[in-house]
């Protein structure tokens, strides 16, 4: 999955976790946690788009998420849809109705 532990980075660094914290913070906007986050949601998000008929479980497990209810509230909290709410508006879209 190619996921770095934060630790592992501030570790490298030689700096305590506070600071790693505010120097993430300063430099990309938002904290390491929240950023690894958007990170992990995003690998997820293109799997539901590359495979919409893709398993959610399987995508949940692929990109991290320790189980499936994990996953959906996620996507709901990034993009205010349940995955199937998300696909279903995706495909209208794409082929609308009229």
């Amino acid at each position: 999955m190619g996921l770095i532990p934060l630790k592992n980075i501030q570790t490298e660094l030689h700096i305590t976790e506070r600071t790693f914290q505010r120097l993430f913070e300063f430099h990309v906007g938002v904290s390491p946690k929240l950023f690894s986050r958007i990170c992990q949601f995003h690998s997820a998000f293109q799997h539901v788009n590359l495979g919409p008929n893709t398993r959610l479980t399987d995508i949940a497990y692929q990109t991290g998420y320790s189980d499936q209810s994990h996953f959906i509230r996620t996507f709901q909290e990034f993009t205010n849809y349940s995955p199937s709410g998300y696909l279903k508006m995706a495909r209208e879209f794409q082929h609308p109705k009229g």
